[in-house]
C-alpha cells in the first residue's frame, strides 16, 4: 500500500501575516518578538485586492471582505474566520486587517514542498495549509516512519512554521489525521502521527466530524443530532 505523509501548517496564514504586519509597522527587530495588535487575515488575488470580495470582483479589501484567519488575540474577542471585516470590527474596533496575497501563501507552501523532496520524489501541495509527499518505501532510510516524520517536521520547523505531520495510506486520510488526529494513532513527542492500514478505520472513527470536507451548516446539522465524530456518523443506518 502507498504511504503518504501529510504536512499540515495550521498557522501558516497567521505566520505570514504577522511577518507582513511587523514589517509594515516598523517594529521588526533582529532577535526580538514584536508586539502586534490583534489582527485578521484576508486572502487576496494580488496586493490589496480580496479574492471573492462580496463588494465586487477586483475591489480592494473592504468591510464586506470575508476573513480567512485570525490571530489568537483576535479570537479571544470573538473574531472568527468567515466573518466579514465589518462584523469583526464591530466586535473589536482596534482589529488590524492584513491582506495576504495568494502568491505569498503559495510561495511559502512551495518552500515546504521543496524541503519535503528530501523524503520522496513525488510532492504536491494544496492551499492554504497542506503539503503531501509520497514516502512509500522510504521509511527504512530514516529508521522507521516515526523517525522520518519527525525529521520532516524538524525541517519544516526550521523554516519558521508550526507543523503537524501524519503518515497514512492515502493523501486525504493523512491530511485529516494531521489536522485533527490525536488518540487512536501512534504519536511521538514531536507531533508526528503514523497509522498503519489495519488501524486506519479505528483512528479515523475518533476524528471530529469537522474533519470531513463538508459545509459548516451540515456540520451544525449533525451536531444538533448529537453526531460529533466520524465513528458516530458511521454508526448511523445507511438508509437514514
Amino acid at each position: 500500500m502507498p504511504r503518504i505523509a501529510a504536512v499540515s501548517l495550521p498557522h501558516l496564514m497567521i505566520e505570514l501575516a504577522a511577518e507582513s504586519l511587523a514589517v509594515a509597522e516598523g517594529v521588526r527587530k533582529p532577535g526580538a518578538r514584536p508586539e502586534l495588535p490583534p489582527f485578521a487575515v484576508v486572502l487576496v488575488a494580488r496586493e490589496g485586492r480580496a479574492e471573492g470580495d462580496r463588494a465586487g470582483a477586483g475591489e480592494p479589501v473592504s468591510s464586506a471582505s470575508l476573513i480567512d484567519a485570525v490571530s489568537a488575540d483576535a479570537r479571544r474577542f470573538g473574531v472568527r474566520p468567515g466573518q466579514s471585516v465589518a462584523e469583526a470590527c464591530a466586535l473589536l474596533s482596534r482589529l488590524a486587517v492584513v491582506p495576504l496575497p495568494r502568491e505569498t501563501l503559495a510561495a511559502a507552501l512551495g518552500r515546504v514542498a521543496e524541503a519535503a523532496l528530501a523524503f520522496g520524489a513525488t510532492v504536491s501541495l494544496e492551499p492554504p495549509d497542506t503539503v503531501w509527499v509520497d514516502v512509500s518505501g522510504a521509511a527504512h532510510l530514516f529508521g522507521g516512519e516515526a523517525a522520518l516524520g519527525a525529521e520532516l517536521a524538524s525541517r519544516v520547523r526550521a523554516l519558521g512554521h508550526v507543523v503537524r505531520v501524519a503518515i497514512a495510506e492515502g493523501p486525504r486520510l493523512a491530511q485529516a489525521l494531521a489536522r485533527w488526529g490525536s488518540a487512536g494513532s501512534t504519536r511521538d513527542e514531536r507531533s508526528v502521527i503514523t497509522v498503519e492500514g489495519p488501524r486506519t478505520r479505528a483512528a479515523m472513527a475518533l476524528l471530529p466530524i469537522t474533519a470531513l470536507p463538508m459545509a459548516e451548516e451540515h456540520v451544525a446539522w449533525f451536531a444538533r443530532l448529537g453526531v460529533l465524530s466520524l465513528g458516530q456518523l458511521a454508526e448511523l443506518p445507511r438508509a437514514a
